[in-house]
């Protein structure tokens, strides 16, 4: 049914307080209305409150039909977590990550609607569309699970609600995304990411790219 239900599932289920950032907790609050009003998950899923090949219609020139990314600047969203995904719209739609054509772009749906939108591309697989390097990507395998895979899971899933699906990206984009990182570039600024990559040097940072790239994400349920 899609590697994020599991996840989405757990999140209906709980019932004790959560804390986090404003849009997380916004983000966690919205998905469990959507699907109660739905009449619950799998009716959500069969049945979204959007015309989906409609409301795509302006993901599709970068984030291709499917979810995955046409371009070296723009991640695949294909197969991200939900929570994430609705998560970081909110905070495209107040202007509080870059790039700035997003926030145009996000203020066109209304809040349940990007739930849709979330639960949509959680359910289409990922798949890289450029090479991937594998023998280069072996190399930055250790670097990647002493540094990354806390967050971003072994298999780079994602851990919980929180952190990105960051597995099968465009690896140019990943490198992209880095440099921004390691720069402090305004475009992507996570002071926790800032810290762990340093400076870290080109070739390390294709060597994790690649990688990354080429990791499975979460088992199909």
């Amino acid at each position: 049914m899609g590697r994020w239900i599991g996840v989405v599932a757990a999140i209906l289920t709980t019932t004790m307080g959560y804390a986090g950032p404003e849009e997380r907790v916004e983000a966690r609050q919205l998905l469990m209305e959507y699907v109660a009003e739905r009449g619950g998950l799998e009716q959500a899923l069969a049945n979204p409150l959007i015309d989906i090949r409609e409301r795509t219609l302006v993901c599709v020139a970068c984030h291709g039909d499917d979810g995955n990314s046409v371009r070296a600047d723009i991640p695949s969203i294909a197969e991200q977590n939900p929570a994430y995904f609705i998560e970081q719209m909110l905070i495209f739609q107040r202007e509080g990550r870059y790039p700035e054509m997003m926030h145009g772009f996000a203020e066109q749906f209304a809040a349940a609607e990007i739930v849709a939108l979330a639960l949509h591309y959680a359910q289409l697989p990922r798949t890289v569309k450029i090479p991937v390097d594998r023998q280069l990507g072996a190399q930055g395998e250790a670097l990647y699970q002493n540094h990354c895979a806390s967050c971003h899971g072994a298999r780079g899933e994602g851990v919980g609600e929180v952190f990105a699906a960051i597995h099968k990206q465009r690896p140019d984009y990943l490198v992209r995304t880095m440099q921004r990182y390691r720069t402090g570039d305004i475009q992507r600024r996570s002071h926790e990411m800032e810290e762990i990559i340093g400076d870290w040097p080109e070739q390390t940072i294709r060597q994790l790219a690649h990688y990354i790239a080429g990791l499975p994400g979460k088992a199909r349920e």
